[in-house]
């Protein structure tokens, strides 16, 4: 199965953490979120992987391992992430995971996702505090076990 990462943004909100190299490039202890998205990726058995760049591409490149391809978004600044996914359309012919490249996350959840039992799950999580949503999560409705929305 295919893995698709989607970092061809610049990560704008980001800057005074990270200058001016891309948001997939951020360090959680010794390594960047891609590359723990890549090895999580490799560990699970999913591959090819495929990689969306846009802003200073070059830079995810050198620090991407060599078996990951890439395709190129040369108009990141002014779309979004579903047009990156748009880019890599033929690739994902076979069935296919796509991660955004600024999320953290447990190796758990792939193993989760890779073992349930629907051909096309998503995970999601239930905001068990009752708390409200800020911009920036993205939000998925669910009825009877099926997305009917997602914002």
């Amino acid at each position: 199965m295919r893995a698709v990462i989607l970092a061809a943004g610049r990560g704008g909100r980001l800057e005074g953490v990270l200058g001016d190299r891309p948001k997939c490039l951020a360090r959680i202890g010794e390594r960047t979120l891609i590359e723990r998205q890549i090895e999580s990726l490799q560990k699970a058995g999913i591959g090819p992987i495929t990689v969306v760049g846009g802003y200073r591409i070059d830079n995810v490149r050198r620090v991407c391992s060599r078996n990951v391809e890439f395709v190129q978004n040369a108009r990141y600044a002014s779309t979004n992430s579903l047009y990156s996914l748009w880019l890599a359309r033929d690739l994902l012919l076979d069935g296919f995971i796509v991660l955004n490249c600024d999320v953290l996350f447990h190796p758990q959840l792939l193993d989760d996702l890779l073992s349930a039992r629907c051909d096309d799950a998503v995970l999601v999580s239930n905001r068990a505090d009752g708390g409200s949503y800020g911009d920036e999560e993205m939000k998925v409705h669910i009825r009877r076990g099926l997305v009917v929305d997602m914002a």
